[in-house]
């Protein structure tokens, strides 16, 4: 009947309850039975324990407080009704249960130990005297029996079992019971100790308990040992309780952790209406997981629960704690779970801390956590394709693993390294036997951990279990075999669970101390297994138990990846092929520079019945299966679909079912000179280099310039080693869709730009098969033996078909031999044998196409033998830049001069040739090049004679002491050499006619003269004609078209005589080197005798010639070689015998070098009887004199002009032309040198110009002579000077241009308009400047006549005024 509550009443709990202790310990101490004062007092305090106040609706509690009054009421309540025997808990102090409770032995020693207390009746007697002494009553003496102290200590053990069993109510804590089990728990944990020490202290508590009741005055022995069994009973609780209870408790604490825990987030999830989830259990997995067990509400059942698991993970709010709402499987009658069901309501919910998701890699995992992660992952993967959960049914270990070790063996281990590296440091050098010994030592294992007995005693006292065996570090990884069952469903859809095997082996992946942990699986759809942990590795090996092998693995693996990229890469509704791994492979590709060559796969795969391979798969029309597979393939850098060839077809061909699949992950060479070769060549099928070579090639043929059908690759051969920096290769194909080898010749250059390689040869290998040379074999790459022939055969084949040199038929000469050149190892030397219908006229006449095809700087053909030529060539210019004489190594012919690309000496064979145009540009080496071969011409005995009107020979100054006649200056002094040369010209003609012989080389020695060398430079502008002024009434207008005549007749003269000496001269040894800079189209033609000049005359050519320069100055100028960059001395030369102008390096030397060398040989100079004299009267042409304009007119008779006329003056009296005198000054020696003195002009008026004479001893101040030259200079631009006075000795040396000082100081007198005059040493004046000026080496001791005319080699000077 519910009990109503009004109003509060006064709570006296609290003092009623100490009153009652302190008078039960009053008892005691007076010797009364302190059992019934406690029950007494206990029971009143539980009658007067008032009812609560309530002040909620229908008197129900209101707030939590009122809720807690009202649950005390009801335990007080519950104490007076057991202990009045009124509910089942009042019986409880008569029967400890089954197990028995802990609380009953503890409240039971307790009762034994207030019964044995002894019992007084004093107190008693005492108070019924005093009573009786009031009432007159005898009071008895009161005993107190055996009875009293029993029921005093059974009443202390109801109350406090009472009061301990509604204690545990209020708790909601479960019994603490004894037995074999829980003993068993704690002999198992660090509890041992205690357990060890309980019967110690229960024999000392009952020795102590029965010491004290004897000293307490207890005489009875049976309630002495009735205390000494409480006593002892209540040690061993005080030792053995703790431990016991938390062990007994602990589960029990767990489960309220977990409610205090889930209280509140169950209810932000759950509804009223729906109802929380009851826990059931609460446990901890060794890897720190939390494993709660509940109960789902009945509307929710297990499954709903399930999906609430991210709303209640959404509430625990931890985000770095995983939740996992798993099923529970259904229980059998013992209690343990059945495999594969899963329980209607009963779920799990699994909390992973972070850190705490086990390795599944480890093979020493427990089986708790094993199950449990695994569990969890199934669960997340289903969730996540949409499939139903499945349960685990069992999961073991396939990996064949070896024995485990104990842990302690690793650090023995380091321990005796260091025992042992210390030791070897101590025994220092010299010991190498020892050092050896203990190296070996380390490398012995170690079997086993001893353990000392003292050890193991103390580990057993402590109750320390054994430490676990481990697998070695070095073993392989775990690898889990897992069955799974799905309830309710018979076959699960492995299928569609297989395809999802990433998301699978993703969430098996974990992080562990910061390093990620990447877990593989490996669903096996027809048996029905998952394999998860290391499956897949190359190190993975299974037991021979389980049935499986690690190939088998990999190939389900295969499959599955292999339907999902067909999946991504074939159109909606396509047919994916068949995965056959009869051919699965794997081959590396050598890398430059690396240690670890490039890994290429290679998988083989069959269509569908009724679709053929090559349309479907390997070359579909519009489509590109090998873009989309490369983008299915994670990672995939390369991917090509290649054919299978068939076997009654052979290499190349397709099998119509059959095709292969090739892709690596690494960067694949995309150009063929980046291919590297294996070291030993392979089949196509299994080379690396052959996979990526057919990859390129069908990307060329594919691409969107070519579009062919794609080849098969029949054979690859590298023509470069492996060690080559770059590479080439003959890659023999089969053509098909109808592909012809025209096709592939009209998109080569399609091709090859698609390949990126800058060498490509295309060949006919015969059955539809073509062959292709790709790649880039040249400077840097090592060919292989035989390469080089092979590539430059191809090369060439391809140079002949684009110069047109084939026959109709389209053979070309074929290559025989090729070396390199011994003279010259820049130069290669080919022989080719030529076809019927090409001859050596067709390659020559295609010299220039075909060097240029072969990218060749120079290429020359020359035959060899009837049906053969013979080819030079080389890649860059062959000649070197600047070469010196090679004085020990000139030939016997004359005239060697330089070297041609060869290695030859190029020779100006004067016999052979007997004249020589040098043509070129200022700097281009043609002085050199003509003082080159004067040098050679002396030595050989030739006589040179020097005509150089701009430079005045200063370029071939070493040769002055061996010319026939002084050097030629300007044009007059030209035209006078040239007709003293004419003069020798037709003695030597009479000389012929005299022995009767048509050349001089037929006369006797004795009579035999020497061979000449007319060196005529800047012959061009010395033979071109000035521009004559109009007449004029002007005097000194007229005097200068006077001179321009003059001069035009001087230069008209050498003109003339050049092309006699050119036609008639070569029978009389008279040869000419005629150098110019410039030579138009017309200019030989306008001379005498062009024709003649034009057969006799070889020519050079010098610099940066143009092509109208070629055109002017050879005979065969198209055929010329070609100079790749021009360079001093660098030129073409074409001597008569020549077919075309060859390229050639002119030698040079310096003036005092050639002249030193020629002194060395002992040269002769020529004989006095063999110098020209072209200051011969019948010989001289002088300039006319400048005008002078005079105050006084005199009459004059007009000087006849002679224009080339030949006189003969032997017989003339020069005498009757000079002015009369007495005497006539004899005739010069012939030979000698006459100077022409005369009296300078007079100066009109210096004084009204303000110019001065200046004294050269005025300017010098004891320094060089050339700083004399250039303070002279600086003086005449700076003022007017009249004369220049020569007052300094020393003067007459030569400088370094070339001339004497004097001679500079003449040009720089005459070009400032000044006058030059020599004094002598007081001051009077020896000479004037037109006695110096402009001459090579006056000789001082000449003859001169009276009127000072001069009768030497230089021509009188061009006075500057009038007559």
């Amino acid at each position: 009947m519910s009990q109503k509550y009004n109003k509060p009443s006064p709570n006296f709990t609290g003092t009623l309850l100490v009153l009652t202790v302190v008078a039960a310990g009053a008892t005691l101490v007076v010797g009364l039975p302190a059992g019934w004062v406690a029950f007494a007092g206990v029971l009143v305090t539980a009658w007067c324990h008032p009812a609560p106040m309530l002040t909620g609706p229908k008197e129900t509690p209101a707030t939590s407080r009122e809720e807690v009054l009202v649950f005390q009421h009801r335990i007080w309540l519950d104490i007076r009704n057991s202990l009045l025997l009124g509910n089942r808990w009042g019986w409880r102090s008569l029967w400890p249960g089954v197990p028995p409770r802990k609380t009953f032995f503890v409240s039971a020693a307790a009762g034994a130990l207030v019964a044995s207390l002894p019992l007084s009746g004093h107190v008693p007697t005492m108070t019924l005297a005093a009573v009786g002494s009031v009432v007159g009553w005898d009071a008895p003496v009161v005993e107190m029996p055996w009875q009293v102290a029993a029921s005093s200590g059974l009443l202390a053990h109801h109350v406090l079992t009472a009061i301990s069993t509604l204690l545990q109510r209020f708790a909601s804590q479960p019994e603490v019971t004894v037995g074999i089990r829980p003993l068993r728990q704690m002999w198992s944990s660090k509890a041992r100790p205690a357990l060890l020490a309980a019967p110690f202290l229960a024999v000392a508590a009952a020795w102590a308990v029965g010491w004290g009741l004897e000293q307490l005055g207890q005489e009875v022995a049976a309630w002495r040992w009735i205390g000494m069994a409480g006593g002892a009973v209540r040690a061993l609780n005080l030792a053995v309780g703790p431990p016991l209870s938390r062990i007994r408790l602990r589960r029990w604490r767990s489960l309220k952790e977990a409610e205090r825990d889930w209280e509140g987030k169950f209810a932000e999830v759950f509804t009223s209406k729906e109802g929380a989830p009851q826990l059931v259990d609460r446990m901890r997995t060794p890897c720190g997981a939390i494993v709660d067990v509940v109960d789902a509400p009945p509307k929710l059942m297990a499954a709903g629960l399930q999906g609430r698991a991210e709303m209640i993970s959404a509430a625990y709010g931890d985000a770095s704690t995983r939740i996992d709402v798993l099923g529970s499987p259904n229980l059998d009658a013992a209690g343990q779970p059945v495999p594969g069901t899963a329980h209607q309501l009963r779920a799990r919910i699994v909390q992973w801390p972070e850190g705490a998701f086990p390795n599944l890699l480890d093979p020493d995992l427990d089986d708790v956590s094993r199950d449990l992660a695994l569990e969890s992952v199934m669960a997340r993967a289903m969730d996540a394709i949409g499939v139903n959960r499945m349960v685990l049914v069992e999961a073991s270990q396939v990996a064949d693993l070896p024995a485990k070790i104990d842990p302690r063996l690793g650090e023995l281990a380091e321990k005796r390294e260091r025992r042992v590296r210390k030791q070897i440091e101590k025994l220092g050098e010299g010991h190498e036997e020892e050092v050896a010994e203990l190296e070996s030592s380390l490398e012995e294992p170690l079997e086993s951990v001893g353990t000392s007995p003292f050890q193991g005693v103390w580990r057993w006292l402590r109750g320390a279990p054994k430490s676990p065996l481990v697998t070695p570090d070095d073993s392989p990884l775990a690898i889990w075999k897992t069955t799974w069952a799905m309830p309710g469903i018979p076959t699960p859809p492995w299928q569609t669970i297989q395809s999802e095997y990433l998301g699978i082996a993703a969430e098996c992946s974990t992080v562990i101390d910061d390093e990620s942990v990447e877990v593989d699986a490996v669903v096996e759809r027809r048996e029905g297994f998952l394999l998860i942990g290391d499956p897949l590795s190359d190190g993975a090996r299974y037991t021979e138990e389980s049935g499986i092998d690690l190939q088998s693995v990999r190939n389900v693996q295969a499959e599955i990846e292999w339907e999902k990229r067909w999946e991504q890469t074939l159109p909606q509704g396509a047919q994916p092929p068949t995965t056959r791994f009869e051919v699965t492979r794997d081959a590396e590709l050598p890398q430059r520079f690396a240690r670890e060559g490039l890994v290429l796969h290679e998988q083989l795969f069959a269509t569908k019945t009724g679709l053929d391979a090559g349309e479907t798969y390997i070359d579909p029309r519009g489509k590109d299966l090998e873009k989309g597979m490369r983008t299915s393939i994670t990672g995939a850098q390369m991917v090509s679909m290649v054919g299978w060839p068939s076997e009654k077809e052979g290499p190349g061909s397709r099998h119509p079912h059959l095709f292969v699949v090739r892709w690596s992950t690494q960067p694949v060479p995309t150009t063929p000179q980046d291919v590297s070769p294996a070291e030993q060549a392979g089949p196509v099928s299994t080379s690396a280099s052959a996979w990526v070579l057919a990859h390129q090639i069908n990307s060329a043929f594919r691409a969107a310039g070519v579009k062919l059908p794609k080849p098969e690759v029949v054979d690859a051969e590298a023509l470069t080693l492996p060690a080559s920096s770059k590479h080439a290769w003959k890659v023999t194909i089969r053509l098909h869709g109808g592909t012809t080898l025209v096709d592939v010749r009209k998109k080569a250059d399609a091709i090859r730009s698609q390949l990126t390689c800058p060498w490509m040869r295309i060949q006919s290998a015969g059955d539809g098969q073509v062959t292709l040379y790709i790649g880039d074999p040249g400077p840097g790459a090592k060919l292989r033996r035989g390469a080089d022939v092979q590539v430059r055969r191809v090369d060439f084949d391809q140079a002949f078909v684009d110069s047109n040199i084939t026959n109709l038929s389209g053979a070309v000469p074929e290559l025989t031999k090729m070396e390199a050149l011994e003279s010259n190892p820049q130069v290669e030397v080919l022989d080719f044998d030529l076809p019927s219908g090409v001859d050596f006229a067709k390659v020559k006449g295609n010299r220039e196409k075909l060097r240029s095809n072969l990218n060749v700087e120079f290429l020359d053909a020359r035959r060899h033998g009837a049906s053969s030529v013979r080819l030079f060539m080389a890649e860059h210019d062959p000649l070197p830049e600047r070469v010196g004489i090679p004085f020990d190594n000139l030939p016997d012919t004359p005239a060697a001069f330089g070297v041609n690309a060869l290695g030859e000496q190029t020779v100006f064979d004067p016999l052979e040739n007997p004249h020589l145009l040098v043509l070129g540009g200022t700097g281009s080496g043609k002085s050199a090049a003509i003082s080159t071969m004067l040098f050679d011409l002396i030595r050989r005995g030739f006589e040179p004679v020097i005509i150089d009107p701009t430079k005045g020979g200063r370029d071939f100054l070493f040769a002055k002491d061996w010319t026939i006649a002084p050097f030629a200056a300007d044009v007059f002094q030209a035209a006078s050499t040239m007709k003293a040369l004419r003069g020798e010209l037709d003695r030597r003609k009479a000389l012929n006619g005299q022995y009767d012989v048509v050349n001089i080389d037929k006369l006797p020695e004795e009579a035999r003269p020497r061979h000449i060398v007319v060196i005529v430079d800047e012959f061009t502008s010395l033979i071109g004609k000035s521009s004559v002024p109009s007449k004029s009434d002007d005097p000194a207008a007229d005097h200068a078209r006077l001179e321009a005549e003059a001069e035009n007749d001087a230069r008209a003269i050498v003109g003339n005589i050049v092309g006699r000496i050119a036609r008639e001269a070569r029978f009389v040894g008279i040869h000419l080197i005629l150098g110019t800079q410039k030579l138009k189209q017309d200019t030989l033609n306008k001379m005498s005798g062009a024709e003649d000049i034009k057969v006799n005359l070889a020519r050079m050519g010098l610099g940066n010639m143009t092509q109208g320069d070629r055109m002017s100055a050879f005979r065969n100028p198209l055929e010329a070689d070609t100079i790749a960059e021009p360079r001093v001395g660098r030129g073409l030369f074409e001597p008569l015998t020549a077919p075309h102008p060859e390229i050639m390096q002119v030698w040079y030397e310096e003036n005092a070098t050639l002249k030193d060398h020629l002194l060395e040989e002992g040269v002769e100079t020529p004989a006095a009887e063999m110098l020209l004299d072209p200051t011969d009267p019948r010989f001289v042409v002088t300039p006319l004199e400048d005008f002078v304009d005079v105050v006084e007119e005199s009459v004059v008779d007009p000087e006849p002009i002679v224009e080339d006329i030949d006189l003969e003056l032997g017989d003339l009296d020069l005498g009757s032309l000079l002015p009369d005198s007495d005497t006539a000054p004899a005739a010069p020696e012939p030979g000698s040198e006459v100077v022409d003195i005369q009296e300078p002009p007079e100066i009109d008026d210096p004084d009204a110009v303000g110019a001065r004479s200046v004294r050269l001893s005025e300017l010098y101040e004891g320094t060089a002579p050339w700083d004399l030259v250039e303070a002279l200079q600086e003086m005449v631009e700076s003022e007017p000077v009249a004369e220049v006075l020569v007052d300094v000795d020393g003067l007459d040396v030569e400088s370094e241009v070339g001339d004497t000082y004097l001679d500079l100081i003449a040009e720089v007198t005459t070009g400032s308009g000044a006058h030059l005059r020599m004094v002598t040493a007081d001051d009077e004046p020896a000479q004037s400047a037109a006695d110096v000026a402009l001459h090579d080496e006056a000789d001082e001791s000449g003859p001169f006549d009276e009127d000072g005319f001069d009768f030497g080699f230089d021509a009188p000077p061009v006075v500057r005024g009038g007559l």
